[in-house]
């Protein structure tokens, strides 16, 4: 038999060690974190991957780019050891408190929550955790010692095995980071989308239900408020257009009075704006059919009364006309 044939070598493979080191560290800040974080106005400042990342990213937090992550480390350690309840159930596959802080105090070793946790109390800081497409994660310990208002410190996680420090867009500086304020991120066009549980057809129903074709916008809000159900949607519009007709602190709504089965021409002009009392939405509506106000007049009533409130509707002159409250 002939000689096997050797065994295809990836291109990856092929290049030296220190180039595809440098090439993994370079993933580090950029992509889909980066551009979220610039929505915070914060920026990833880069820390060595060598096994002490996270106390490296934890270190530059607390005292800039010359803090010493060897002593935060065993500091840390320390700590766990002086808290033998609070770690020790937490230890995994029979792994005694003891073993777990010798392996803990070498160096290159990796951290994980646990020393996190003990980081956050020793220093009494909460811990803000960004990663891509994932909200942001903040490690801050019930305990009655752990003050509420405790200072964060900022770090970014990536691909599940690296931790970098985060700061502000704007600081360049090798100390401590400059304060960073913490604002509610605006959501971007997409999450937006994606947020929105109803579409064109949803639309649809509550303008029919309300009569408010020229306000798209109007109902949108709506839905958005009712969490797409288009029944709620119509609820909270009607109390909307009605309110706003007709201000009051009584609870007084107008009263709009339309024509009967008189020829359409005298339909049209013949209505005459009354104040009186709004009935409820979900009593009996008074035009005598039996149905919910809200399911029977309310919205076409709504729709008058807004139409009124914009002077889009002839003021009459005429008596006798039957009446719809909104």
């Amino acid at each position: 038999m002939g000689k096997k044939s050797a065994k295809p070598t990836s291109v990856a493979s092929q290049r030296p060690k220190s180039d595809q080191k440098e090439r993994k560290r370079s993933s580090y800040s950029s992509g889909d974190i980066v551009a979220e974080l610039q929505r915070w106005n914060l920026r990833i400042a880069q820390v060595k991957d060598d096994g002490n990342c996270f106390f490296r990213a934890a270190a530059d937090q607390l005292e800039g780019a010359s803090g010493d992550h060897m002593a935060l480390r065993q500091k840390v350690v320390t700590f766990i050891r002086s808290h033998v309840d609070d770690f020790e159930p937490y230890m995994e596959d029979g792994e005694t408190l003891d073993r777990y802080c010798k392996r803990m105090s070498e160096d290159g070793t990796w951290a994980g929550y646990q020393e996190q946790v003990a980081l956050a109390r020793l220093c009494s800081v909460a811990i803000r955790v960004y990663q891509a497409g994932q909200p942001v994660w903040t490690i801050k310990p019930e305990y009655p010692d752990f003050p509420q208002d405790s200072p964060a410190i900022h770090v970014s996680y990536h691909d599940g095995e690296h931790y970098n420090s985060v700061r502000r867009a704007d600081d360049h500086t090798s100390g401590p980071p400059l304060p960073i304020a913490i604002a509610e991120r605006l959501p971007t066009s997409a999450e937006k989308a994606a947020a929105r549980s109803w579409g064109p057809a949803q639309e649809e129903l509550v303008m029919r239900g309300t009569g408010c074709y020229d306000d798209p916008a109007a109902v949108q809000q709506a839905l958005e408020a009712a969490h797409g159900n288009p029944d709620q949607a119509i609820e909270i519009l009607i109390e909307q257009l009605a309110s706003a007709a007709v201000p009051s602190s009584e609870g007084q709504g107008r009263r709009i009075e339309q024509a009967g089965p008189q020829n359409a021409k005298e339909k049209k002009s013949k209505l005459q704006v009354a104040v009186g009392k709004k009935p409820a939405r979900n009593r009996e509506c008074p035009c005598g059919s039996r149905k919910r106000y809200k399911n029977c007049c309310g919205p076409s009533d709504a729709a008058a009364a807004r139409r009124q409130a914009k002077g889009s509707v002839e003021e009459p002159s005429v008596q006798g006309m039957p009446a719809i409250y909104v």
